[in-house]
C-alpha cells in the first residue's frame, strides 16, 4: 500500500500537478430563449418580455450549495491584468461553475523556486496570493465560490518542498504552528466574506522513509490532530468559514485513518485518477498516449496484475468514500478527477461521465482538473484541461445545475 500510494502520486505531479497545458476554448453560455405571439386576433399585445435566463444564484453567508467546478491552471498570467486568460476565463461563470480552486503554495507557479526563502509560511503564501491577481475577487463579484488549497510539494516544473530548511511538518513543532499560523493569516485576511472556502492541506503525505512507512502512518497521526488544531485556530476568528479535509494522498482509501472534527461546516474531500495507466497516458513516466483504453484491462500500477476497468470498478473504488460519509454524517466533495489529453478523446469522456454518475449519485460536490483558459488550438492535445474536448459538454452540463431561474 506505501508503495501504491506514494510512486503513483509523486509521479503524477510530474505530469499533472502544475503542468502547463496549452488548449482552450468555448464553454458557451447555457440557457434558452423566450418566444411570443399574438391571441390569433391580430391585435398587438405590446412588446413580448422574454423569460429570466437561468443565473448562478448569489454567494448567502453561512450557506454553502453543491458545488460543481474546477481547478484553475496556476500561472502568473493572472496577475496580469491584460492577459487574454481574464477573457476566456468568462465561459466558467457562463456556463454555471460556480466554484474554483486554487493552489497557494510556497513555491513559484513557474519555476518551483522557493518564495522569500528564510520567511515564514504565512509570508510565503501571501507571496502566491499575488500570481493569481485578483482571481478572489474575480470569482466572488461573479458568484462563484473559491477553494484556496495550500500544497507543500511539487514535483513539476521543478521539485519543492516546505519545509525546505531540514525540518518535517509531521515531526517538528515548529512547522507545524508555521502551518496553523499561515490559515490563521487567512482567516483573519478574509474574515466574514462570504463565498471562499479553505481546503486545509492538498493530498497530505510523508516525504521521508520514516514517514512513509506504515502506509503513512506517522502523517495520518500527526495530520489528524493538526487538521483539528488548525480549524479552532480559524474558528476563533471566523465562525462561519467552510473548511474542506483531505485523508493521505486525497485517497478515498485513506479515509478509513482520517478522523472527523465535529465541525458543521467542513467538507471531507478525496481524489480520484484510476486507472492511472489510462488517465495519465502520454504523461512522462506512464504508457504512452492512445495506447490504454477505457473501459478495458488495464492496471492502476506497474506492480499489479491487469484488470478490467469499467464503471463497477469506480464505484467500487470511490465507495470508501461514500461510505465514510454516510457513517460520520459528513458531506464529501470529489475534489480532483480527470484525465490527461494523452487518452483517446471519446474514451476520456467515457471515464469521465462514468465518474461524474458515480460521484453525483452519492452526492458528492464536484471539482474537475482542471482549466487553463489559454484559448489556443482546438487541436492542441497535451495537458489536462477540457477546454475542446469530448469532456467539455460533459462538465457543461453539470455546471449548468447549478443555475436558478
Amino acid at each position: 500500500m506505501d508503495k501504491r500510494i506514494d510512486e503513483i502520486s509523486r509521479r503524477r505531479w510530474i505530469g499533472r500537478g502544475l503542468a502547463y497545458a496549452a488548449l482552450g476554448g468555448t464553454l458557451g453560455a447555457c440557457g434558452g430563449g423566450g418566444g411570443g405571439g399574438g391571441d390569433g386576433s391580430g391585435g398587438d399585445d405590446g412588446p413580448v418580455v422574454p423569460p429570466a435566463q437561468p443565473q448562478l444564484p448569489p454567494i448567502v453567508a453561512d450557506t454553502l450549495p453543491r458545488l460543481r467546478g474546477t481547478s484553475v491552471l496556476p500561472d502568473t498570467d493572472w496577475a496580469v491584468a491584460t492577459s487574454s486568460r481574464w477573457t476566456h476565463i468568462e465561459e466558467l461563470p457562463s456556463a454555471g461553475a460556480n466554484a474554483v480552486r486554487l493552489f497557494l503554495q510556497p513555491f513559484s507557479f513557474a519555476d518551483g523556486a522557493s518564495l522569500l526563502p528564510g520567511q515564514s509560511l504565512a509570508q510565503a503564501i501571501a507571496e502566491s496570493m499575488k500570481q493569481w491577481g485578483a482571481m478572489v475577487d474575480w470569482c466572488l463579484s461573479r458568484k462563484v465560490y473559491v477553494i484556496l488549497a495550500i500544497n507543500l510539494e511539487i514535483s513539476y516544473p521543478a521539485y519543492g518542498v516546505w519545509p525546505s530548511d531540514g525540518r518535517s511538518l509531521w515531526k517538528d513543532a515548529s512547522a507545524q504552528d508555521e502551518f496553523v499560523a499561515a490559515w490563521t493569516a487567512l482567516a483573519t485576511q478574509y474574515a466574514g466574506r462570504a463565498g471562499i472556502v479553505f481546503d486545509l492541506l492538498n493530498e497530505p503525505h510523508g516525504i521521508t522513509d520514516d514517514e512513509i512507512a506504515g502506509n503513512h502512518a506517522l502523517p495520518k497521526s500527526v495530520w489528524n490532530a493538526l487538521h483539528l488544531r488548525t480549524l479552532n485556530a480559524v474558528r476563533a476568528i471566523d465562525p462561519a468559514r467552510w473548511l474542506i479535509v483531505e485523508p493521505v494522498w486525497g485517497d478515498a482509501a485513506n479515509f478509513a485513518d482520517l478522523s472527523t472534527n465535529g465541525d458543521a461546516k467542513t467538507i471531507y474531500s478525496f481524489h480520484y485518477y484510476g486507472p492511472h495507466y489510462f488517465t495519465h497516458q502520454g504523461v512522462s513516466g506512464w504508457p504512452a498516449a492512445g495506447t490504454v483504453h477505457y473501459p478495458g484491462v488495464t492496471q492502476d500500477a506497474s506492480w499489479q496484475a491487469p484488470a478490467t476497468w469499467d464503471k463497477t470498478r469506480i464505484a467500487a473504488e470511490m465507495k470508501p468514500a461514500e461510505d465514510f460519509g454516510r457513517a460520520h454524517g459528513v458531506r464529501v466533495m470529489l475534489g480532483e478527477f480527470g484525465s490527461s489529453r494523452g487518452a483517446p478523446a471519446a474514451e476520456r469522456a467515457a471515464w469521465t461521465a462514468d465518474v461524474l454518475a458515480v460521484a453525483d449519485a452519492a452526492g458528492h460536490d464536484l471539482v474537475y482538473f482542471q482549466y487553463d483558459g489559454w484559448g489556443v488550438a482546438t487541436d492542441f492535445t497535451q495537458g489536462w484541461a477540457f477546454e475542446n474536448s469530448p469532456v467539455e459538454p460533459l462538465l457543461q452540463a453539470q455546471f449548468a445545475r447549478n443555475k436558478v431561474s
